[in-house]
């Protein structure tokens, strides 16, 4: 037979770890980092700010008023393209392609720590 819980139930242990979820919790204010039973994380510092990983849909949800990113120029991308910091003016595109030969790849430079 299925166990459903209620709503307010959920809302009530939202706040809870269950007996097999680890993480960590400050004791003077509402942060936590929570792995969770689903394989999700939980990344919380305090009511409506915080980040989470989806397991199941292979997604991050940040949950904030704002979001302020700092990178150099070309360091904010979207798969192949980075976007462009002169893009606020209608004139420009707002992402520009990447040229391949400047994508490092996942091995680069692994040579200086093997032996040989």
């Amino acid at each position: 037979m299925a166990n459903f819980l209620r709503p307010t139930d959920l809302l009530l242990n939202k706040n809870r770890f269950s007996g097999t979820e680890v993480g960590l919790t400050h004791q003077l204010n509402p942060s936590f980092i929570r792995l969770c039973d689903n394989g999700d994380i939980e990344i919380m510092a305090a009511e409506g700010i915080g980040m989470i990983f989806h397991v199941a849909n292979k997604s991050v949800t940040i949950v904030a008023d704002s979001i302020k990113m700092v990178t150099r120029d070309d360091g904010l991308k979207w798969n192949d393209s980075h976007f462009n910091s002169n893009g606020s003016q209608w004139t420009e595109p707002a992402l520009l392609k990447k040229d391949i030969s400047e994508i490092n790849g996942v091995f680069d430079g692994i040579e200086d720590f093997m032996d040989g």
